[in-house]
């Protein structure tokens, strides 16, 4: 399976500020004339390479949307607002016959869906698009949105053929030889995470779920679910302090309690995702350099990979 990330921040989208991309500017600028000072001429594209992620890129902001490729119909989790540059790339791809679009919601507030009114791909005929999700009437929590006077397009005046799919907890199903396994998590309105398993590799898409510390059965039913995962993809969007003290039972967790979670159901590359949207780049960047710090303490000896998500990153 080939997993990529079109958009990976959590609540709302966060473009970057003025200040910000200034800092970025006065770090690389400073760091080319230390190297012509000393007399060296660098290369343009890999001094780009080699100063840190956080200056020469980003870690993105658009709400969340992953795609998933590897079987016969593509898969996408969540509409977020980075499903339009998917859409886009779509369209682009000339070499890509198929017209089946299989969306997965994990649930139904606002970041998760508010990008489908422009996912360009719903608006032409011989698209199909399945919208498969575990809640009630999600069919017109969708239609809703699209409603006056919110927008301007209802969902029937869309060119394409768009399906609903009910879910439940527990019960795979499969789309395109791959198996799917949804599970209920708990969120404010409730959540639903999948694990996709093909050919003996496993991925788990489990974002907007809060893991406890106080509850050893919720515990005892993660491990389960991401059990042996060769990627899991999950909410880590706030810091312990945070969770604890001031956002509790908002329905996400944190960095550190997905990485305990993850080492106990021997998870191979953890994900770092639904990320802190008030938090820029070099904010963002030293929460991941923290939770790596913190799996090297916690279990020393471990061989997880951690990465933070980051629209555009490809596994």
């Amino acid at each position: 399976m080939q997993i990529k990330f079109w958009g990976s921040r959590g609540s709302i989208p966060n473009s970057m500020t003025e200040s910000v991309i200034r800092a970025k500017l006065v770090y690389a600028l400073d760091s080319y004339q230390r190297q012509l000072s000393s007399g060296k001429l660098p290369d343009i594209e890999e001094f780009i390479d080699s100063l840190p992620f956080m200056i020469r890129s980003t870690y993105g902001s658009n709400t969340p949307c992953v795609e998933i490729k590897g079987g016969t119909e593509i898969i996408v989790c969540d509409a977020g607002t980075g499903i339009k540059e998917l859409g886009s790339a779509l369209l682009s791809d000339a070499s890509s016959k198929n017209k089946v679009i299989n969306l997965l919601l994990s649930h139904l507030h606002w970041d998760h869906i508010q990008g489908f009114p422009f996912f360009t791909p719903a608006y032409i005929q011989g698209y199909r698009i399945k919208i498969w999700s575990g809640h009630e009437s999600f069919d017109q929590a969708l239609q809703n949105q699209q409603m006056p006077p919110y927008f301007p397009v209802k969902m029937e005046d869309m060119g394409s053929t768009i399906s609903f799919h009910r879910i439940h907890p527990g019960e795979p199903f499969n789309i395109g030889g791959i198996d799917i396994l949804p599970e209920d998590q708990p969120h404010p309105g409730i959540s639903f995470g999948y694990a996709f398993t093909q050919k003996n590799q496993k991925f788990v898409y489990s974002t907007d779920v809060e893991l406890s510390y106080d509850d050893e059965e919720l515990q005892k039913k993660f491990k389960a679910f991401y059990q042996d995962a060769d990627v899991l993809i999950v909410d880590g969007q706030f810091n312990l302090a945070d969770h604890l003290y001031t956002k509790q039972y908002w329905g996400h967790s944190s960095n550190l309690m997905t990485i305990e979670m993850a080492l106990e159901s021997n998870v191979k590359t953890l994900c770092l995702f639904h990320s802190e949207h008030t938090y820029d780049d070099l904010q963002l960047d030293k929460f991941y350099q923290d939770s790596i710090r913190y799996n090297s303490i916690y279990a020393p000896d471990n061989n997880m990979k951690i990465l933070m998500a980051y629209d555009g990153l490809l596994i």
